[in-house]
């Protein structure tokens, strides 16, 4: 009973052990913030959430014309990033009555925009610790 009790804390341990090495640190710098003020708000999903929920996400205040995010404990995988600039802290990225952007956005690997990228386009994989830069467009 000692025997089986012990190889079960281990499988255990091992478990917990395979399971934080799974896991990476993303990090993320933005660029080309044009307003200093307000926060980066980012959302990190995997393409069943993509432009509908997200896997993890995060907040930096905006200092100087740079804003680094650093998302921990992301499972290896695929992903995209989505940001935007909350200007004005309402937590919401603010749009014209036409529906255009009234705050900068961005998403990972989109450095023109012309429309709503798809999944495929934003796609990044994490398979160890990442950093990546993300480039704010404001419209």
């Amino acid at each position: 009973m000692k025997t089986i009790l012990f190889t079960l804390l281990m499988l255990f341990a091992g478990a917990i052990t395979a399971s934080a090495q799974d896991n990476h640190k993303l990090t993320i710098n933005v660029s080309d913030i044009q307003i200093v003020k307000g926060s980066i708000l980012v959302a990190v999903c995997d393409k069943d959430n993509f432009l509908k929920g997200n896997v993890k996400r995060g907040m930096a205040l905006v200092k100087e014309y740079k804003a680094t995010i650093e998302i921990a404990d992301l499972p290896a995988g695929d992903y995209a990033v989505m940001l935007f600039h909350d200007e004005n802290g309402n937590y919401q990225l603010d749009m014209s009555e036409s529906g255009a952007p009234l705050e900068g956005v961005g998403f990972s690997k989109v450095d023109l925009f012309v429309g709503m990228p798809e999944f495929e386009e934003c796609k990044i994989t994490v398979s160890e610790d990442l950093s990546i830069t993300v480039k704010l467009h404001y419209f």
